[in-house]
This record gives C-alpha cells, structure tokens and sequence, in this order.
C-alpha cells in the first residue's frame, strides 16, 4: 500500500437534516443499513474500503487503477445523527492533489453514493444502501 500524506477524521452525513443535494437520510433507517452491509464491513475489516477524489475526467476512468485512488477510510463510526470516519490520505497523484488542496484550505469533503428511493415530497431517502466514498471540493 502506498505511504499515508495524513490522517483525519471528518464527518460524513449528518442525518436528519438536507445534505448539499436536498435529500434527508432517516437516522434510524440509515444506521440500520450501514450496519447490516457486509460488503461495507468486509472491506473495513481488510483495510481495502478506497475512494476517489472525483473529477469529471476521473469520473470517465477506472476507479479502481492505483492512481484514481486518493484515500481509505479507517473507521467508520456514530457521533449522535452524524456518520463520522477516520480517513488516511494515500500518496498517490489524486492523494496529492487532495492533500495540496487540503494545504490551500480548499473545501474539500468527504461524501457518499449510494442507491435508495427518494420521495419526491420530502427529500427523504428509504432503502438506502451506501455504495461507495469519494471526496469532492465543495463550492458556495
């Protein structure tokens, strides 16, 4: 595995309330389906759950060549309604440009993708399964 640039930990949903996208992720519901995903887990217990810094011309490639790969997540854990995770930034090209940015005080955060259904009305997420992680800059 490549060399750790630095190790934080940062919050990762907050449920219960709109993310950046407008949808609500149920507490109860949420936790429920982080806790019961295997895959999630068997990846964790082997140090192999990687993600991407996601840029349009990475989000074209292979996700899982070494280079498009920017980080691992360590741990995941609650704090309240709050997903939070322990992350090492890997030294690799996306690691660095995360790590540079990280350096410029740029926004960059780290989120999810999944599948679920949304209810047209209330934003709010059912059957949600989490996928995978990657981080992008946020902009205001």
């Amino acid at each position: 595995m490549e060399p750790i640039l630095r190790q934080f930990k940062t919050t990762v949903l907050v449920c219960d309330e709109p993310t950046i996208t407008g949808r609500i992720y149920p507490f109860k519901e949420t936790k429920v389906a982080i806790k019961k995903n295997k895959a999630l887990k068997e990846l964790l217990l082997n140090n192999m759950l990687f993600g991407n810094y996601i840029t349009e011309i990475i989000a074209k490639e292979n996700l899982n060549d070494i280079k498009n790969i920017a980080f691992r997540v360590d741990k995941l854990y609650w704090h309240g309604k709050k997903l939070m995770a322990n992350v090492s930034l890997l030294n690799t090209p996306q690691g660095r440009i995360v790590d540079n940015m990280m350096n410029l005080d740029a926004n960059v955060i780290l989120t999810i993708a999944g599948t679920g259904d949304v209810d047209p009305e209330t934003n709010k997420v059912s059957n949600y399964k989490l996928e995978n992680f990657y981080m992008i800059e946020e902009t205001n």
